[in-house]
């Protein structure tokens, strides 16, 4: 269930800090709201590139090719 006004609403408000990945539109408008919050954490599709991802899933991806 998609309820983007909800999580507008509460990072506006300060109640959470949204960290966010992937968006309902991509890319993400320049005026969206999570633009302009000091609430939000964006990356535009690169949350999961942590470290651990590189050391295990690329060699084991290649390796099976």
């Amino acid at each position: 269930m998609n309820d983007e006004a909800a999580l507008i609403a509460a990072v506006k408000a300060g109640e959470i800090v949204a960290a966010l990945d992937v968006y309902d539109k991509e890319p993400l408008p320049q005026d969206h709201p999570f633009r302009a919050s000091h609430h939000t954490v964006l990356t535009p599709h690169l949350g999961y590139g942590v470290a651990e991802t590189w050391r295990d899933f690329y060699p084991r991806s290649i390796g099976e090719c």
